[in-house]
């Protein structure tokens, strides 16, 4: 039986949502939801869209590290350069920062918004009025 959601631009085939325990955070759940597809955006896209719209989404928050790429590579049934892959990705997007040995961490933080801006100055006079 299969399960359509939507998710971004495109409906993908139903995959998870894939929960990994996090040594430092209790539990990080990602939902990645494949199409293996003729027509689908090749593996590796598809993983790295999904994990950057749940970061800037707050999903993911900063400080929280992505599941190791053999273990998410084991529970998609993909193969681990699909997932390496993905997560150069989202290291050249600066959504992550990699470190090996230790994982790779998000560190996108919401960009605050731009201060309100102040009052307006009153418009200069008009120096071609009618007479």
């Amino acid at each position: 039986m299969l399960n359509f959601r939507y998710i971004g631009p495109v409906p993908l085939l139903f995959k998870g949502p894939i929960q990994v325990n996090n040594w430092t955070t209790g539990v990080c759940v990602i939902e990645i939801h494949l199409s293996r597809s003729a027509t689908a955006l090749p593996l590796y896209h598809q993983i790295e869209q999904q994990i950057s719209w749940q970061i800037i989404k707050g999903r993911l928050n900063y400080g929280e590290y992505l599941p190791p790429s053999r273990e998410l590579a084991r529970q998609l049934r993909v193969s681990r350069g699909s997932v390496v892959r993905a997560y150069e990705a989202l290291c050249v997007k600066e959504y992550c920062h990699s470190h090996t040995g230790r994982g790779t961490m998000v560190i996108y933080r919401e960009k605050p918004d731009a201060s309100p801006p102040g009052p307006v100055a009153a418009a200069p006079p008009d120096r071609l009025r009618e007479r």
